[in-house]
């Protein structure tokens, strides 16, 4: 029997991150007759939930943005929303930031303000999170 697929994530405008509670929200909205937008699920087979930053984890740069965070483009950059939320902006900082990232990096490898660091990057999926 093929696998069923489960929720990952929801990329709409004012979606929350837990995929539990924004099911709940939008049920919420659904019954109050105020749900005002369609909304975004991405579905995947068998996901084994967020790998965060474990240890056991690498992060990357999404390949698409390789040339966004060359050092030769002029600060700042906006990447438009794609997932329901603001990207962060792309400043000088940012983008030696996620340089460091082209080739997979283990978290292992990392300091804790340089982990600190990544969650908005994560978030946006500038940077992808891999188990090891």
């Amino acid at each position: 029997m093929p696998a069923m697929a489960a929720p990952v994530i929801f990329a709409h405008p004012g979606a929350v991150p837990d995929i539990a509670e924004e099911v709940a929200r939008l049920r919420t909205l659904e019954r109050q007759q105020e749900l005002d937008t369609n909304f975004v699920l991405y579905l995947a087979r068998a996901p084994r939930g967020s790998c965060g930053l474990d240890p056991g984890t690498s992060v990357f740069l999404n390949p698409a943005l390789h040339g966004v965070v060359s050092r030769f483009l002029p600060p700042p950059r906006r990447i438009s929303p794609k997932l329901g939320t603001t990207n962060p902006v792309l400043d000088a900082s940012a983008r030696r930031l996620l340089r460091g990232f082209v080739q997979p990096m283990p978290v292992a490898a990392l300091d804790s303000a340089s982990r600190g660091r990544l969650q908005p990057f994560l978030s946006s999926l500038f940077l992808a999170a891999v188990r090891s």
